[in-house]
């Protein structure tokens, strides 16, 4: 009966042994997936923030590219109504001068 009972205590100790090792490996499993998954949600943050970045980049570009539309078409608003004013100037005075003729001859 002793060895019996000796045999059964060594099934018993042999199938503690095997269920530590299946917890063990369950638990590094477990942590090795967690850890994928950090390293996978990291990767994702900083591709999501490098997105972000070169969009913010392009907005900048786009809008110092505007502004400097709208500068080039106000300069040229400005000279085009400067021009103007100078021909309707030269047109007044020579209309002026034709009429100050008129009259005195």
């Amino acid at each position: 009966m002793e060895r019996s009972s000796l045999a059964a205590a060594n099934a018993i100790a042999t199938a503690n042994e095997n269920m530590k090792t299946q917890w063990n490996s369950l638990q590094n499993f477990r942590m090795q997936s967690a850890a994928q998954r950090a390293q996978e949600s990291n990767s994702n943050r900083n591709q999501t923030a490098q997105t972000y970045a070169q969009m913010r980049a392009e907005n900048s570009k786009t809008s110092a590219q505007i502004h400097q539309v709208n500068q080039e078409t106000a300069t040229k608003v400005s000279e085009m109504a400067r021009e103007t004013y100078v021909h309707r100037r030269k047109s007044s005075d020579k209309l002026h001068s034709s009429i100050v003729k008129l009259m005195t001859s």
